[in-house]
């Protein structure tokens, strides 16, 4: 047990003065820094989403959206080319999932993000530009939805922030608004979206590593495999 600046001790080592490291995760997840204030930024972001899809009438167009899907069976699979990259990000950090909280934040991630985001960027977003092409719908939704993340998400979270990030969002949208287009369903993009939440390990990317180093409560921070974690 180290001795802390307070006069308060740590398991873990810390150096900081007055608290240490180890800040619950979903703190930092959804309470993350920016000027100085904690400002919960992705609930923000889910929240801004489901106004805009309540005002526009999206939330009615769920069963439409999740109809089984059209085409060849070739393009349902592709929404799994994104979700393949993450098993080994999962691999290297699935040990941190040993705390119930951590447990529930991980899966609260997963369910809430995919209807979210694919409710938005595929389908509503994608259906308002119906009479454009094909190549241009995908285009102009794929690029808003790549740079929301670094603009958003990426103040909170290192992986998502920067370029990189950008470039990985854009590859993963690419695909999922083409499957909707192939398709005319959402309902594997939406599975797979799920899936690549789950295998990121979200509640990691979502740390701020600038100020929270080494947690031995729930694993090591991994700013290399995260820094692929970016739907």
């Amino acid at each position: 047990m180290k001795k802390i600046g307070t006069g308060a001790t740590c398991r873990n080592g810390c150096s900081r003065r007055g608290g240490c490291r180890s800040i619950p995760i979903v703190r930092n997840c959804f309470f993350g820094g920016l000027s100085g204030r904690k400002i919960p930024v992705i609930l923000v972001y889910w929240i801004t989403l489901a106004l805009i899809m309540a005002f526009a009438g999206g939330w009615s167009e769920y069963r439409r959206w999740l109809q089984p899907s059209h085409g060849a069976w070739g393009w349902r699979l592709q929404s799994f080319a994104p979700t393949a990259l993450f098993i080994p990000v999962f691999l290297l950090n699935f040990r941190s999932l040993n705390l119930p909280w951590v447990i529930s934040s991980w899966l609260a991630i997963a369910i809430i993000d995919p209807w979210l985001e694919e409710g938005y960027w595929r389908g509503l977003l994608m259906d308002s530009a119906s009479g454009w092409p094909g190549w241009l719908i995908a285009t102009y939704t794929t690029f808003w939805f790549g740079l929301s993340h670094p603009l958003l998400l990426g103040v909170n979270a290192k992986a998502l922030s920067g370029f990189p990030g950008f470039l990985g969002t854009v590859f993963t949208g690419a695909i999922w608004s083409t499957v909707y287009l192939k398709t005319h369903s959402l309902r594997w993009p939406f599975l797979s979206h799920f899936m690549a939440d789950l295998l990121k390990c979200q509640h990691y990317c979502f740390l701020e590593s600038r100020h929270f180093g080494r947690m031995s409560s729930v694993g090591q921070l991994r700013t290399k495999t995260t820094s692929v974690a970016i739907i």
